[in-house]
């Protein structure tokens, strides 16, 4: 999405949403009670982040943010919230 050009307002969403959840995630691992899942969500959007600048393309990330992530992030945070 980096390299891509002539949408400048998907970019600047993406980034925005990436940075907010570094900066929600590393004060989560700060004050918050739950700190596995603020590491991992602070595991994802770094993942985010390299996939988003296309620093190097590795399958494996594409296959994590794609699928796996959301859901597990999805089950923690119910189970974080009983």
């Amino acid at each position: 999405m980096f390299n891509v050009t002539g949408q400048l307002s998907k970019q600047i969403a993406a980034t925005a949403v990436i940075f907010a959840q570094l900066y929600l995630s590393i004060i989560g691992c700060i004050v918050s009670e739950h700190q596995t899942l603020s590491i991992l969500v602070l595991t994802y959007s770094i993942i985010c982040l390299f996939s988003f600048f296309n620093l190097t393309y590795i399958r494996d990330f594409d296959a994590i943010q794609i699928n796996a992530t959301p859901i597990i992030l999805s089950i923690a945070a119910m189970v974080a919230m009983l």
